[in-house]
């Protein structure tokens, strides 16, 4: 409805070594955010490194401040009024309760980066 333009990139990436449900939870919550924030565009990455499933999922909105990036994956933490706080929390949550973990950095694209590391099938 706002114009947002998705861009998923695969490519080989490999199969996620955990369950779908969480795995749907973690992207959606993530991707939501990004879509909520963009002024135009977000881009889904998915690929393999070291036995890990790294899914990367950027926008060109305002970002998050460094200072502010490990407060607001606490339950209830945001940067404005809408929402309730828990997207990025139960992201990191169910990342590290499947083995990996949720990073929050700077996009290229100049918002936020959210980069889900993640243990991949037969890795």
């Amino acid at each position: 409805r706002r114009g947002v333009t998705l861009r998923v990139e695969a490519g080989d990436a490999p199969a996620f070594r955990g369950d779908a449900e969480d795995l749907a939870e973690m992207t959606g919550s993530l991707a939501e955010n990004a879509v909520k924030w963009a002024r135009g565009a977000v881009r889904l990455t998915a690929y393999g490194e070291a036995g890990r499933l790294i899914l990367e999922i950027a926008d060109d909105g305002p970002g998050i401040p460094e200072v502010e990036r490990s407060r607001l994956m606490t339950r209830g933490a945001r940067l404005d009024q809408s929402g309730h706080g828990l997207g990025l929390a139960i992201a990191a949550d169910r990342a590290e309760a499947c083995g990996g973990r949720l990073i929050l950095g700077e996009a290229p694209e100049g918002g936020l980066l959210a980069r889900l590391e993640l243990p991949a099938a037969g890795g």
